[in-house]
């Protein structure tokens, strides 16, 4: 797991700052003041896109509370294009209804 100890239990506040300056050093970008915290939500969020289930991020997060995990989660274009389509399927012929002048609907 990322950002748990090895017993499974979350780092005290600040505790994976360790881990994480040293990988920033291998590959050669640490910089003082980085905000390597960035780095838990795009986990969060890539773990949610590829499909994982929201209680498995939370567990692999570390997180008791659901709203703590919802913090980290952010929609991706994928995410919102997948909306946008689920919407325009369940409920496109009423949009297009709609869009259409009064009494020029085709088909009548």
């Amino acid at each position: 797991m990322v950002f748990t100890r090895d017993d499974g239990r979350p780092h005290a506040l600040g505790g994976g700052d360790q881990i994480l300056h040293a990988a920033f050093e291998v590959i050669g970008e640490r910089q003082k003041g980085r905000l390597w915290h960035a780095l838990r939500h795009t986990y969060a969020t890539y773990l949610r896109s590829a499909g994982v289930r929201w209680e498995a991020v939370e567990y692999m997060m570390g997180h008791r509370l659901r709203d703590t995990t919802g913090r980290y989660v952010h929609l991706i274009n994928d995410d919102k294009h997948a909306i946008e389509e689920a919407l325009t399927d369940g409920f496109g012929d009423i949009i297009q209804r709609m869009l259409e002048p009064r009494g020029l609907r085709t088909g009548n």
